[in-house]
């Protein structure tokens, strides 16, 4: 019993240094197996379908009943398509500083998007 903990414990290890080393090899973008790496050196392995753009969303709102979404990252709003994935619109939103600005809501008075600016360290 022991001798079979030991052993297990051994291939996990061994494996957690293969996958280490594997994650120090690769670079920023799409991997061959479909697998995203960020610059971040995080490691994405995304499920249905991608739609890229500039930046780093932060923020998601579906709007026109779902049919448009909206992304928030740190410079602009980005409109895009739920049903083709195609970016219809970027918008780019007032401020600069450090931070990101949380928040994105859409208005009772059919305007588009409202967007907080209200920085966060």
């Amino acid at each position: 019993m022991i001798r079979t903990f030991t052993i297990a414990i051994v291939v996990m290890t061994v494996l957690a240094q293969v996958q280490a080393q594997e994650l120090d090899t690769l670079k920023v973008g799409v991997q061959p197996d479909g697998r995203i790496v960020v610059p971040t050196n995080q490691v994405l392995q995304p499920a249905g379908r991608q739609v890229e753009f500039p930046g780093r969303p932060v923020d998601l709102l579906p709007v026109e009943g779902g049919r448009v979404l909206v992304a928030k990252n740190l410079h602009s709003l980005v409109f895009i398509d739920a049903a083709t994935g195609q970016v219809r619109q970027t918008l780019a939103t007032p401020g600069t500083g450090p931070g990101s600005k949380p928040g994105l809501a859409l208005s009772v008075w059919r305007r588009p998007a409202t967007v907080s600016m209200r920085a966060t360290p």
